[in-house]
């Protein structure tokens, strides 16, 4: 009878993807709170245990063999079958406690989430919230994987494993100094905003960001004068400023426009409309700790449009 080869080692697969989803020995090392040495060394140790090679080096990088692109994938599996079993056995309790991990926009936590948190730790003293911050895809690589638990994101496409549901509808706005402003509400066409200067989006990948580069690359509104800026907040500072103006999802310019530092404007022949999504894993476990993050992101106020209804003054 053949015997059973020991189960692989959870601290090397653990070790072996975050070097995989880092593409780095040092950064792994930070994120386990380890040394290098001893990241090297759980790696070699994975490789000898399963007789392949898992990375390559091309140049001064590391990169993934076909069996290491393989095992990653199968890492996401497991730790997200993981997480399943410790939310599992917590969900029968009525008590709302535990960690609940958000991933989402770094724009969309400074901007949306503050009074969500509120909510949060005021009504539910046992539960810890943690938040992950990046871009659409890095995201959903940490959501299959169990290294988050729930994501809030604009426009994301369908991804297997994933499930998401549709909460809040936003629109890209072109946002301006009221000085630059052609008018305070309404549109704005392509030949006024040609007469100002467009400041333009260049961070990582975005569906978002890309349909407003599209725009401004149909109408000849990107040029050799449109500064390259990969940091929202720039971005509307700069329109702050009377730079220039930029478009962007008009929540992360709410507050400027709502105090009269910026004006929204809808650019004519752009369609705009954004979908703000929560997105989960199939099959994953919904304990009273997500079903009550879930609440508190699904009652955030998403559209610039929604103002907060004032009290009826009583005529006299």
């Amino acid at each position: 009878m053949n015997q059973l080869a020991p189960p692989v080692d959870l601290s090397q697969l653990q070790t072996f993807y975050e070097v995989a989803r880092l593409g780095s020995v040092r950064r792994a090392a930070e994120v386990l709170h380890c040394s290098q040495p001893a990241v090297s060394h759980r790696l070699r140790a994975l490789q000898e245990d399963l007789g392949v090679a898992l990375f390559e080096r091309v140049g001064r990088t590391l990169a993934l063999t076909a069996a290491g692109d393989r095992l990653r994938h199968q890492c996401q599996d497991l730790f997200a079958l993981s997480q399943n079993i410790r939310d599992a056995v917590r969900a029968d309790s009525e008590t709302i406690h535990g960690t609940v991990t958000i991933g989402t926009y770094p724009t969309v936590s400074s901007q949306l989430l503050v009074p969500a948190l509120h909510q949060l730790l005021v009504e539910h003293r046992a539960l810890q919230v943690t938040l992950k911050l990046g871009f659409t895809e890095p995201l959903c690589d940490e959501l299959r994987s169990g290294n988050a638990d729930i994501l809030l994101l604009i426009g994301a496409e369908r991804h297997p494993g994933l499930q998401m549901k549709t909460v809040g509808r936003d629109a890209l706005v072109a946002v301006m100094s009221p000085t630059l402003a052609p008018r305070r509400r309404g549109q704005v066409s392509p030949e006024e905003l040609r007469n100002l200067r467009y400041l333009c989006w260049s961070g990582p990948r975005d569906p978002t960001f890309e349909a407003a580069q599209g725009y401004a690359q149909r109408h000849g509104l990107l040029t050799e004068r449109s500064p390259l800026v990969p940091h929202t907040e720039t971005l509307r500072a700069l329109a702050v400023a009377g730079a220039g103006y930029t478009i962007l999802p008009s929540y992360t310019a709410r507050a400027e426009v709502q105090a009269g530092h910026l004006v929204a404007l809808a650019p004519k022949g752009l369609k705009n409309r954004l979908s703000f999504q929560l997105i989960t894993r199939r099959g994953q476990v919904v304990t009273a700790a997500l079903r009550a993050v879930e609440q508190a992101l699904i009652g955030l106020q998403f559209d610039i449009s929604r103002r907060p209804r004032q009290p009826a003054t009583r005529r006299t």
